[in-house]
């Protein structure tokens, strides 16, 4: 997942998400469109939603979704609520842990920001080159 979304405009959010997932030859196009559409519905964009109308949290749905289009065993975010106001970064960061948790996905976010790194299980901070363990000191 990237920081400012890189949604393919003039595509539906549903058309977003199956893109993903069809770079995965084990999947049949039924099932590929259903999960898409099931993971639009738990993050609440509409797929037909065209992405160039979407609010900056709607996009951010919208890759989170399709982040989790191929069922991945990890999930690498790169400042994932960076361009949302505090609200939406909550909303967002909430269904990005919950449904990488219900996918049974390890997610790794890569971030700045102190709210987002709390609600991690496991934090590392990097300072000046050296890993330290921020879970215990939490």
């Amino acid at each position: 997942m990237f920081q400012y979304f890189h949604l393919f405009g003039g595509l539906s959010a549903l058309e977003n998400v199956v893109i993903a997932a069809r770079f995965d030859r084990f999947w049949l196009p039924s099932e590929i469109e259903k999960h898409a559409r099931e993971l639009l519905d738990r993050v609440g964009v509409p797929a037909r939603s065209r992405v160039e109308i979407l609010s900056r949290g709607e996009m951010q749905r919208v890759a989170i979704a399709r982040a989790l289009a191929h069922r991945p065993a990890v999930v690498l975010a790169d400042e994932p609520t960076a361009s949302l106001d505090r609200e939406t970064a909550d909303t967002a960061t909430g269904l990005l842990v919950e449904l990488c948790a219900d996918a049974r996905a390890t997610l790794v976010v890569a971030t700045h920001d102190a709210t987002l790194a709390s609600r991690m299980q496991d934090r590392f901070d990097i300072t000046r080159g050296q890993l330290a363990d921020a879970s215990a000191a939490a």
